[in-house]
């Protein structure tokens, strides 16, 4: 408490400097703060707030902390990179808000506000005819001594026991295409769950060819389905009678590797039903052909894009895991994690035995109406920067010059010149806003548009306006796309909704382009068909180029392409058969309303004084901003007791500026406050901060707080010399030190960092400053970047022993190589900043081992090879699966390959049996393994640190 009390008796603008000094040069004060008297009113403070702090934030005396707009780091973990970045992007955002008149106090409100991509994960209703399930763990007969109770589910059991209870909890569902051989492994895994009894549901869709002019003969898929649909038809009433039809499918696929055809399907059928003819099952007239429609509807309703699926009660599981090495373990995780939920929902009394299960399920509100990635998923989104300002609109302003704007800017032009549709004609606040991108003189991008109008007429909390990506190079009249821009643009909203719908009509459509039909066949109460087709003659094609320019430079669209932006989200380029259909909007608007919708609409319309903007654009461009704001943890508010006597407080240079945050809780003499006083000092003059630091000190110590002299190297800009010249790097000095003690010159750098020194004079270990004549200099050099990573077994989960791999590029695939250790599968390679290539080494690893998969590299789609950009000095961590090649399962890295001989000691036995009794000796370094592989390295440039004593330690080089 006497370093807090000598900082806050210093004058408030030198507090900072004296916190760091004080931190960093303890030894040499601790004798004169020793007779520093503590102020019983700072003292009552700290305890106060040191109670409050542990209360409610579980920061306890001595304890550090460091939160920038909310945010916590943990300085012992957090290196300056995760640092800076964060604050890019806050200021980014608070940049954003700042320039859309967002006031203060509701800035701080509305970076509080949780808008990151929820965790759960979103399902679809599995109550559909499509599904044919297996088995009825409610109703068969073979689990009827099962406990139907609920209350089971509260019973202590073994970790990892499966729970046999008589209730549908856990439903599986495999979608797939049943005649490929990928189908095959997922079919026969979940088969062995229905033998073994596993308290498991069952339930299959066969996705097969829907053109209903195909028949059994001509496709594989669908003489599948029909085999099967006879199966289980030829057993109705039999509650195996789909189980038995399953068999049917596991041993056609015993029979046959690689893909089924029409012959494999047909000879296996015939083995079976030898008195069937194979016309009344695979002909034309087959009474088996049914379900093709349902299965391709629900395929579309769930959104799934590649074949096989699995879903576990609705959800799908992770593409990656569906092969047969790992699918049993991703279903029995997913198992134990449903039946967590189900636990606390019979403990709540959410779940009773009243209640059917599948139905209590499918109302959870992770289960959605209908999947789709593009709304669910922001991973393929790109965010349009809605922060541009612009006083013009496309029709003041030539579309050359319109041409030439920045995107923000260009971006702002076209919101200033959108008129939206919407159910009602009033300014109520509806906060998604959606344009609907697409040519729509073309089929699909008039569908895509009737789809949103029509949606309309389901929710007033949406508008929509249609941006024109017309194809200029075409001659067309372009009929359409001229209807819907004068619809839009001068006709009430609600009008222009009612008429839209019918014109874009798909039949009405086709009779207004053959001239059946005319505009005047679709009045309307309120639309004045003559005024309106005047407005459509002299309309001007000049809007549509401005639009083309607009989507070909801010969304990188190609003429005609499709797409929908959601309050500035784009959501990707849609594919040309691509739906997107009234259920897709209701699930765009129920996942804005769930994600941030509700929280946003809140503050802004609770602004006092009221925003002067339109409400609705507001809400659309504050959240384009903020969906730009990554977010992993809530934001914290620290409550103090008091800030009067214990509290450096630092203003914040531009108060009318956005202005950070910055609270910092440490004790002044402790490790902690020598790191994270340097970074207040340079955060205080690079951004606009307002900066408190709360000293959490102890009353009393036992010991001697801090032993060493530390300086942190960071500077807030680049330095030069007067050449102009840049300097030669940032430095560390230290001045007045103890020369008759030994010290030690140290450095602390970040993991992945590999420094060497590259030149001293003297022992860095050993120094006495009494015999050095003009001071001990040292440089030290960043070597390498080290590239680190995990590699297991994709089939057993263990780390492959032995493995080795290379890192290089193109013209030198070798240049660095590393061994794969037992301990956690870590791997570690020296790089430098490039791009490289992760191989397995040739020899042994890569004529066993292949690469199955891999995380956290930058391979782009379609390559083979496994690429890496190292691009920032921050740790990279890459996890890699290998599987064994076929033939080779058998074969170990490490075994000897004549395992006759006793392996490579009894051979090295047996070179020198004959000998002379020769002593022979292998020496063998001893590895810790709680030392990283990097200290191994280079073992002549080796740093060894000591744990504790009187040393001198030198700063982290960042």
């Amino acid at each position: 408490m006497q370093a807090a009390q000598r900082i806050m008796t210093t004058p408030r603008e030198e507090q900072l400097s004296v916190f760091v000094h004080t931190a960093q040069n303890f030894p040499m004060l601790a004798r004169s703060l020793v007779r520093t008297k503590v102020d019983d009113k700072m003292k009552r403070e700290i305890l106060k707030n040191q109670n409050q702090l542990s209360a409610q934030m579980d920061v306890n005396p001595s304890d550090a902390a460091l939160f920038i707009n909310g945010m916590y780091f943990d300085m012992d973990f957090t290196d300056i990179y995760t640092l800076l970045d964060h604050i890019r992007t806050e200021d980014r955002v608070m940049g954003g808000l700042y320039k859309l008149g967002v006031p203060g106090e509701s800035l701080s409100t509305l970076l509080n506000i949780d808008l990151s991509e929820s965790k759960q994960d979103y399902g679809i209703d599995i109550r559909d005819t499509a599904i044919v399930w297996m088995n009825d763990i409610e109703n068969d007969r073979a689990y009827s001594k099962w406990s139907s109770s609920v209350g089971e589910l509260l019973r202590p059991t073994y970790p990892g026991m499966l729970r046999s209870i008589r209730k549908n909890f856990h439903n599986l569902v495999i979608v797939a295409e049943p005649e490929k051989a990928t189908t095959a492994d997922l079919i026969r895994l979940v088969e062995g769950f229905l033998t073994h009894n596993a308290p498991v549901r069952i339930g299959i869709v066969m996705s097969v060819n829907p053109d209903q002019t195909l028949r059994g003969y001509d496709d594989a898929g669908v003489a599948m389905l029909c085999a099967f649909n006879y199966v289980a038809q030829n057993l109705e009433g039999r509650e195996d009678a789909n189980y038995k039809a399953l068999q049917f499918l596991v041993d056609l696929y015993s029979n046959v590797q690689g893909d089924i055809t029409v012959d494999d399907v047909t000879s296996h059928f015939k083995s079976k039903y030898r008195s069937v003819d194979l016309e009344d099952v695979f002909g034309e007239d087959s009474d088996y052909d049914v379900g093709r429609m349902l299965a391709q509807e629900f395929v579309e309703k769930a959104g799934i894009t590649s074949l096989p699926q699995a879903l576990m009660n609705g959800v799908p599981l992770p593409e990656k895991h569906l092969n047969a090495d790992e699918f049993e373990e991703v279903v029995l995780m997913d198992v134990m994690r449903t039946t967590q939920t189900l636990q606390r929902a019979v403990y709540k009394g959410q779940l009773e035995d009243k209640h059917d299960v599948v139905d209590w399920l499918m109302s959870l509100p992770n289960i959605m109406p209908r999947l789709n990635e593009r709304i669910l998923s922001t991973k393929n989104s790109k965010f349009i920067d809605l922060t541009g300002t612009s006083g013009e609109t496309l029709s003041s302003v030539p579309v050359e010059s319109f041409a030439t704007q920045k995107a923000p800017e260009m971006t702002a032009t076209l919101a200033n010149s959108c008129r939206y549709i919407t159910t009602k004609n009033d300014h109520t606040l509806r906060p998604l806003t959606v344009w609907i991108v697409g040519d729509f003189d073309t089929y699909e991008g008039r569908a895509i548009l009737l789809e949103g109008v029509k949606y309309l007429r389901e929710s007033n909390s949406i508008r929509i306006c249609a941006i024109h990506n017309t194809d200029l190079s075409s001659e067309s009249p372009k009929l359409f796309s001229r209807a819907v821009e004068v619809a839009q643009t001068t006709l009430p909203p609600a009008v222009a909704r009612q008429f839209l719908a019918k014109v874009l009509e798909k039949d009405n459509a086709k009779k207004i382009i053959a001239g059946t039909k005319k505009w005047k066949d679709f009045e309307i109460a309120g639309l004045d068909i003559d005024a309106f087709t005047s407005r459509m003659n002299s309309f001007k094609d000049s809007v549509f180029k401005a639009h083309s320019v607009f989507c070909k430079k801010v969304l990188a669209l190609s003429p005609g392409q499709r797409t929908v932006v959601a309050n500035g989200r784009h959501l990707g380029t849609f594919k040309a058969t691509e739906k997107f259909v009234m259920e897709d909007f209701g699930l765009l608007e129920k996942y804005v309303h769930s994600t941030f919708g509700e929280k946003l609409t809140e503050v802004l319309i609770g602004e006092d004084p009221p925003v002067n903007s339109d409400i609705s654009d507001l809400t659309m461009k504050v959240a384009g901003v903020l969906q730009t704001k990554p977010q992993s943890k809530g934001r914290t508010t620290v409550n103090l007791r008091s800030d009067q006597y214990s509290v450096v407080k630092i203003p914040a240079r531009n108060p009318n500026m956005p202005v950070f945050d910055i609270v910092a809780v440490c004790d002044p003499v402790s490790n902690a406050a020598q790191k994270i006083g340097p970074i207040l000092m340079v955060l205080q003059e690079i951004v606009n901060a307002e900066i408190r630091v709360v000293l959490n000190a102890r009353e009393k110590h036992s010991e001697m707080p801090l032993r060493r002299f530390y300086r942190y190297v960071l500077e807030p800009e680049p330095q030069f010399t007067e050449a102009g010249d840049m300097t030669a790097g940032p430095y560390a000095r230290f001045t007045g030190l103890p020369e008759s003690s030994i010290l030690t010159l140290n450095y602390h750098a970040p993991e992945n960092w590999l420094v060497e020194v590259v030149k001293s004079v003297y022992d860095l270990d050993n120094i006495k400053l009494d015999l050095v004549e003009t001071g001990v200099h040292s440089e030290f050099e960043l070597e390498h970047l080290l590239l680190e990573g995990h590699c297991f077994e994709q089939s057993s989960g263990n780390p492959p022993r032995g493995l080795q791999f290379t890192l290089g590029n193109r013209q030198q695939p070798v240049l660095v190589d590393t061994i794969v250790m037992a301990n956690l599968g870590y791997f570690q390679l020296k790089a430098n900043p490039g791009a490289w290539l992760l191989r397995l080494r040739q020899g042994r690893s890569a004529d066993i081992y292949t690469i199955a998969s891999h995380e956290g590299t930058d391979t782009p789609v379609g390559s083979e090879d496994v690429e890496i950009i190292i691009s920032s000095f921050r740790s990279h961590v890459v996890k890699v699966r290998v599987g064994k090649q076929p033939g080779k399962q058998h074969l170990e890295l490490l075994a000897d390959e004549n395992e006759e001989s006793g392996g490579l000691w009894n051979s090295i036995t047996r070179e020198h049996a004959n000998d002379s009794p020769i002593s022979t000796v292998i020496v063998c370094p001893s590895l810790n393994s709680a030392e990283p592989p990097s200290t191994f390295l280079n073992s002549a440039g080796s740093v060894y640190f000591p744990g504790s004593g009187d040393g001198l330690y030198f700063p982290e080089l960042y």
